[in-house]
């Protein structure tokens, strides 16, 4: 069966930056348990940016069989104009650029069990505010920080080959793939003459990754519910400007669940997940992870549910720690979790069945800005 489909987008979105800076210059004590303090504006220090980014774009999709292979090819053309102003004396920032954003896949199915996929994509990421934001962060004067305005999208070429396998009603999955990013939103830490670090978010950087993703979703010894990812990759990270602050590394990351029903209505259930970013031009990221253990005894026809929870069990803290270094400077950063270990109780109750036929409707989902760190 053959498919053609074509979709108009226009997005809208504008955002007010407003920074006042204040200095105390006396306190009046109302009573001895408070006070209120006399503030006075720094004018060289506030300001207002009004930022409004404008996206139009086209999509097309074709889809049609050849033989034994469904092709599907695609493209999105989108235009995009941005205009930040200040209140203040400050020149205006106005981005206008064009992007077209190919798609391709090629799949075939084997003996109805097998399915080999070849997929090649293009992604925009566009700055989130959190990286735009020129607000200046002074509360540590020893380490200041502020967003760019200026920054420009990063742009991510990927090609990915797959392997599903259906049987016994379990699914494997398995994939390997290669991304190339150009003009990565990277933080840049800097010191100054007096040992001041300052901090903000540059396009200084590109990356390339290879990558293995593995899967699985089943059922094993006839009363376990297994489910299980695992993904994994090596990141290269190149300067644009200084090669020698190219760096590499892994990054990974993985959850699962695993479910076993004992008899009279008893159940024991297992999750986690584990986690560690690619590394940065300056940064070396921790590794992060959680854990649950649970019991739960099911009564009354199944319709009453009574558990007991046991989270990060084995460790009652969790310290982690990020390494930021560079030519000038070594700095450790660590994060305590003291709330790491905890237990809960768990109580549900089911009064029918939902009878309504949910389906998911077709949508456009702006899933093209990149989050804040």
């Amino acid at each position: 069966m053959r498919c053609f489909e074509i979709l108009l987008r226009f997005i809208i979105s504008g955002n007010t930056f407003s920074s006042h800076c204040f200095i105390i210059t006396a306190f009046a004590f109302a009573c001895p348990y408070s006070h209120v303090g006399l503030y006075l504006e720094n004018a060289t220090q506030t300001n207002t940016l009004n930022y409004h980014q404008n996206i139009g774009s086209v999509y097309s999709v074709y889809m049609f069989p050849l033989k034994k292979y469904k092709i599907k090819l695609g493209g999105r053309a989108e235009q995009t104009w941005i205009n930040a102003t200040f209140i203040k004396e400050a020149p205006p920032v106005i981005h206008q650029y064009l992007n077209f954003i190919p798609t391709a896949s090629i799949s075939r199915k084997i003996k109805k069990i097998h399915t080999l996929k070849l997929n090649y994509s293009k992604r925009i990421q566009r700055p989130w505010m959190f990286y735009l934001n020129p607000n200046v962060n002074t509360q540590n004067p020893r380490s200041i920080s502020y967003g760019n305005p200026t920054l420009l999208p990063e742009i991510t070429h990927s090609a990915s080959f797959s392997w599903n396998y259906f049987f016994k009603k379990n699914t494997l999955d398995i994939s390997l793939s290669n991304s190339f990013t150009d003009d990565v939103i990277t933080s840049y830490t800097w010191l100054d003459a007096k040992d001041v670090s300052y901090t903000s978010y540059f396009n200084i950087a590109k990356s390339n990754s290879i990558g293995l993703n593995i899967s699985f979703y089943g059922t094993l010894f006839k009363k376990m519910q297994v489910w299980a990812s695992f993904r994994t990759s090596y990141v290269a990270i190149s300067h644009k400007l200084d090669a020698t602050r190219n760096r590499n590394g892994f990054s990974m990351g993985g959850h699962g669940s695993s479910t076993y029903n004992f008899k009279h209505g008893v159940s024991a259930s297992i999750t986690g997940w584990v986690s560690r970013g690619a590394p940065s031009l300056q940064s070396i990221r921790p590794v992060n992870y959680s854990y649950t253990l649970s019991l739960r005894k099911s009564v009354f026809n199944k319709k009453l549910n009574l558990g007991i929870v046991a989270n990060n069990f084995l460790e009652a803290k969790q310290s982690l720690t990020t390494i930021t270094q560079d030519v000038s400077f070594y700095s450790e950063s660590t994060f305590v979790n003291s709330l790491f270990r905890y237990y809960s109780v768990s109580i549900s109750y089911n009064f029918g069945k939902l009878r309504e036929n949910i389906s998911r409707k077709k949508g456009i989902v702006n899933d093209d800005m990149k989050g804040g760190e």
